[in-house]
């Protein structure tokens, strides 16, 4: 049996980051967890040992871009690769850029299925 990749993803919209995670469950290639709140990002990803990171950028309290801060002065986590999920642009702001923002690669809510598996893909066979 192949083994599942891991993926974390960080939404304070509770039922979206639901959804994504079946989304990627019913392909039969991932294993993921959920949490709502950025503050426990770094304590989640220690112990689930994810393989990537889909993390939302507006968030009360603590956002995406703080977060990924805290990830990346991690050394067990520094290595992950992050990919932003926001409502702040649209698709079309989004390809005009090439899909990158500060050399992150942020995708546009709502992602579609095939889109979130070809992104999470792509890093994976890195």
């Amino acid at each position: 049996m192949e083994e599942k990749h891991r993926i974390l993803i960080v939404d304070d919209d509770t039922l979206y980051a639901e959804v994504l995670k079946i989304q990627l469950e019913k392909t039969g290639g991932y294993e993921v967890k959920t949490v709502a709140h950025a503050q426990l990002t770094v304590a989640a990803a220690r112990e689930f040992g994810p393989q990537l990171i889909l993390l939302d950028i507006l968030m009360p309290g603590q956002d995406g871009g703080e977060t990924a801060a805290q990830l990346a002065e991690d050394e067990r986590l520094q290595d992950i690769p992050v990919v932003f999920l926001t409502s702040a642009v649209t698709r079309a702001q989004m390809a005009e850029k090439g899909g990158l923002v500060a050399v992150r690669r942020i995708l546009a809510k709502p992602v579609g299925e095939q889109e979130l598996v070809d992104t999470i893909q792509k890093y994976l066979k890195k």
